[in-house]
């Protein structure tokens, strides 16, 4: 290779240095100014720490590729590699270290035919865990003290009746084993339902067991006072 360029004239040499210097340029730009024109500008940087910032996340085996395990949020991750755009979306590498789980993950769209425009599935940072509820001790005294009410401060006032019917007035809500419970199913607007009970509280959210008919049946979220996903004000469900 010396050989060879100390045998070109030094003009030639020249032009060549500078059309790769300039291809690979040209490269950086493309990758920059649109490849991913289906999503929002990317936030996640490689080695951080990331949440999942909408209901859930999907892993995929590689960017673009076809659905793996389903990770609920407010699941935490760190970033391994990306973004690769496949299709004009942007894709991220991630490892959820407490599940032992890796794959790649979409970082958001531009707009979804079933959640709207403007979507981060993936977001930034890690997330404050909740604050730690400290027991009230209630003295002990001759007459009984009736117990306090329960705490149901981060929902709305309940607008459900037991035996009452209902509907989903956003645009899913989700089934849950029990008051507070893990996730068990996603069910999608537009749906009825009968109110089995309820309400209960629980981490000052209230919650009703309800009916779709044909087994599906669970216990679902009525409303919150503010979600920092969905803003403040939110009923998931109403008579």
């Amino acid at each position: 290779m010396r050989n060879l360029i100390g045998k070109l004239p030094l003009a030639l040499f020249l032009v060549v240095i500078l059309g790769v210097a300039a291809f690979g340029l040209g490269q950086s730009r493309a990758l920059a100014d649109g490849t991913c024109g289906n999503s929002l500008p990317t936030r996640l940087v490689i080695g951080s720490a990331g949440h999942v910032a909408d209901l859930y996340s999907t892993l995929r085996p590689y960017a673009g590729g076809p659905d793996g395990p389903r990770i609920y949020a407010p699941a935490q991750f760190t970033v391994v590699a990306g973004p690769a755009c496949v299709n004009g979306y942007a894709y991220w590498q991630i490892r959820y270290d407490s599940l032992g789980q890796s794959g790649w993950a979409l970082e958001s769209e531009l707009y979804s035919p079933v959640y709207g425009a403007n979507r981060y599935w993936l977001a930034p940072g890690p997330i404050a865990p909740p604050p730690t509820l400290v027991p009230t001790l209630v003295p002990v005294t001759a007459t009984p003290v009736p117990p306090p009410p329960p705490d149901c401060s981060r929902s709305l006032a309940p607008q459900l009746i037991a035996g009452g019917t209902g509907r989903i007035a956003e645009r899913f809500s989700t089934l849950r084993s029990a008051p507070g419970g893990a996730p068990t199913q996603v069910i999608f607007a537009p749906r009825t339902f009968s109110v089995v009970s309820g309400p209960r509280c629980v981490n000052g959210y209230v919650f009703f067991e309800i009916d779709y008919g044909a087994g599906l049946r669970g216990w679902a979220l009525e409303s919150e006072t503010y979600s920092p996903i969905y803003g403040a004000n939110k009923r998931w469900l109403i008579p």
